[in-house]
């Protein structure tokens, strides 16, 4: 009976709006950027003041009903930023567009009790659905009910500690070893700012000279060796210990 009675409201309101005329979508989004968290579904028995006292603005006239979730989440945001530019942090969206808030909404809003006419929609399907609160998709309520929102402060990224340096890239002659760091300490939220700074430093490192090559003097030292040759003077001047011969 409870889903009997949604699916009627759904239906009568469909038809209410298409007498507005379909318009296309929603104005652009604005360039500002609020991050906010579902609160949930609240009635409003329409007893003043009301639960949300303020109309702020409404969008019910531009709402697509040939693309509810596109409306639905753009009523959001333009409902956030409006709530925002009047130094609201609780806002609600109701009746498909309707953006209501105000002085002492974070009191107020669940005055009336809780409210099962919230609906939101899943890939612009045209037939609406009940809002599920731990839902990532943008709900509104229908008459007499506020989809409750809050605006949340952004979260800025920060780096994390640099790693330790990594191997050198040469035994000597100079080389250069690198450490790394990454932005996820925290990850900046959508509307946070990013991590400034470079995630990547080098160094140098043994920077002393190589040893100088060792090379025989002679080409004939194998043979020296062969002949027992190695213990003679002259032949070790030529044929060094160090190179691995004699």
């Amino acid at each position: 009976m409870k889903n009997t009675a949604f699916a009627v409201f759904i239906f009568a309101s469909f038809f209410f709006f298409l007498r507005w005329g379909i318009i296309e979508g929603l104005a652009d989004d604005v360039e500002s950027c609020h991050e906010y968290i579902k609160i949930g579904c609240y009635r409003d028995s329409l007893r003043k003041p009301r639960p949300l006292p303020t109309l702020i603005t409404t969008y019910r006239s531009v709402f697509n009903w040939y693309s509810p979730k596109e409306s639905i989440s753009s009523g959001v945001s333009q409902c956030a930023d409006a709530a925002s530019q009047r130094g609201f942090t609780i806002f609600g969206l109701q009746f498909y567009g309707e953006c209501w808030s105000g002085e002492n909404a974070s009191l107020m809003y669940a005055r009336d009790g809780k409210s099962d006419r919230c609906v939101s929609a899943v890939d612009n399907e045209l037939q609406l659905q009940p809002c599920k609160d731990d839902s990532s998709e943008a709900c509104t309520g229908a008459s007499q009910s506020n989809y409750v929102y809050k605006i949340i402060d952004p979260v800025n990224g920060k780096f994390t500690p640099w790693s330790t340096w990594g191997p050198c890239s040469k035994s000597c002659g100079g080389g250069e070893q690198k450490r790394t760091r990454l932005c996820s300490d925290p990850l900046p939220s959508k509307c946070g700012n990013p991590c400034i700074g470079d995630v990547e430093e080098t160094t140098s490192c043994n920077t002393h000279s190589c040893p100088a090559p060792c090379l025989d003097v002679s080409s004939s030292c194998e043979r020296y060796i062969d002949l027992g040759l190695c213990s003679f003077p002259e032949v070790l001047k030529i044929c060094r210990k160090s190179c691995g011969r004699c």
